[in-house]
């Protein structure tokens, strides 16, 4: 199941720094983001919908 979602995210990962994002991400929110936090950013910077 993992690499259907790496796969349907190829494009974040190729046009962001995700790891860079993840992590600057988590300093402002004080704590790591979640597995389902991380699979919602990557849906938005594909431009899927979160509604």
């Amino acid at each position: 199941m993992m690499k259907d979602i790496k796969k349907q995210f190829a494009q974040a990962e190729e046009n962001w720094d995700l790891e860079k994002l993840y992590t600057d991400l988590a300093k402002a929110k004080g704590k790591n983001l979640t597995r389902v936090e991380k699979l919602h950013l990557c849906g938005l910077l594909c431009g899927l919908s979160s509604g």
